[in-house]
């Protein structure tokens, strides 16, 4: 970019409509976020925050979730995404995607998006890596829509009330196992026992009540107002995390990335409180916008996220039909509403049993009993 080669090395004529001397500023975008990406990662690793420990077993459902310190694939796949995004948003923004305007106007090749054609036909990666990225790039626009929406003050709220959904295997104890609650700083608290027996292969829930005291919550029949509140928004988050999967801390990463960006262009960032004009440096709105994402990412992994990628269903298609669940579903598009069903009633309700679902399908679905 410095050395004015950005066209010759990512011809953008057939995508971009700009002079060559405009498409600089995009490069210089993605360096600039590539950058910031990187020393963050870098300020992660001199200063883990809790959501980077690896002394927590974090997943429900049996996903190993490595740290993106440790995951070299992950990291390279980032740094692709980090780089071109500012690309794909204008691209976007224009409606200069390859699929709506491309010279190509047959062949598979001419519904590309404008990162596979830049990875893929210019860089000449495999496929699979302009899709990861791609991936990185959608999810991290969906966690910075939940973060600019409000849901980060959920975050403290889960953390604050030790709102957790913990899986426990096989083998954890001979004859008892700890319902560990994490607190907002990492540490870990004991505070019951549950008999081995009713904790294989079983999730279990926990909350603190008002009175400070460890509850151990039955997903199913639980009304507090709070834990409904913490599992509609585990039901928002569990949608971003079914598309990115294993690459979700990476497209966290960049999200973040993208809001410590904005900050860079400031040198002083003013805002008023009951009418008082308050002043704070750009470490200060750094730190809290930093401190906002550490909450949301630990919320994410004290409602046991996780691998939400890879839960299967209780009830599977064909025993849906069977006498006793829905045994009159018509053929059509029904079918998969009703599996739609089951996957949210299941995240919504951590660790409850068959019985409960089937009785949740027959009050949603009665004509089809």
């Amino acid at each position: 970019t410095n050395l004015g080669l950005a066209g010759t090395v990512f011809p953008l004529g057939s995508i971009v409509d700009k002079d060559m001397d405009e498409e600089y500023p995009i490069f210089d975008a993605g360096l600039h976020l590539l950058s910031t990406t990187h020393d963050h990662l870098c300020y992660c690793k001199a200063n883990p925050p809790v959501w980077c420990s690896k002394s927590m077993p974090y997943s429900c459902y049996g996903v190993p979730d490595y740290m993106l310190m440790d995951d070299d694939e992950s990291r390279r796949v980032l740094w692709y995404a980090a780089f071109l995004k500012p690309l794909r948003d204008y691209a976007s923004k224009v409606g200069k995607d390859r699929g709506s305007s491309c010279p190509r106007t047959q062949g598979k090749k001419s519904t590309r998006s404008v990162i596979t054609h830049m990875m893929v036909d210019q860089l000449k990666r495999p496929s699979r890596d302009a899709e990861a990225s791609e991936r990185i790039m959608k999810a991290a626009d969906d966690f910075t829509r939940l973060m600019t929406s409000g849901f980060d003050s959920m975050s403290m709220k889960i953390l604050l009330s030790e709102i957790r959904v913990f899986a426990h295997h096989a083998g954890e104890s001979e004859d008892e196992c700890d319902l560990g609650i994490i607190n907002g700083d990492g540490r870990n608290r004991t505070e019951g026992k549950m008999e081995q027996q009713q904790l294989q292969g079983y999730i279990s829930c926990s909350m603190v009540t008002p009175d400070g005291g460890p509850k151990v919550v039955d997903a199913a029949t639980e009304d507090n107002p709070l834990w409904l509140e913490a599992m509609e928004f585990r039901l928002l988050c569990s949608k971003v995390l079914q598309r990115i999967g294993p690459l979700w801390r990476a497209a966290l990463i960049l999200s973040l990335a993208e809001q410590l960006e904005d900050v860079n262009e400031v040198d002083m960032i003013e805002f008023a409180i009951e009418g008082d004009v308050i002043e704070e440096s750009k470490e200060e709105v750094r730190q809290g916008i930093i401190a906002k994402y550490d909450a949301f990412a630990a919320s994410l992994l004290e409602l046991g996220l996780v691998g939400i990628w890879c839960e299967q269903p209780l009830i599977d298609g064909r025993e849906m039909k069977q006498d006793g669940v829905l045994p009159n579903i018509p053929k059509g598009p029904v079918f998969r509403e009703i599996m739609d069903e089951q996957s949210n009633w299941m995240i919504t309700h951590p660790g409850a049993d068959k019985n409960a679902l089937i009785q949740h399908l027959h009050d949603v679905f009665p004509e089809f009993v």
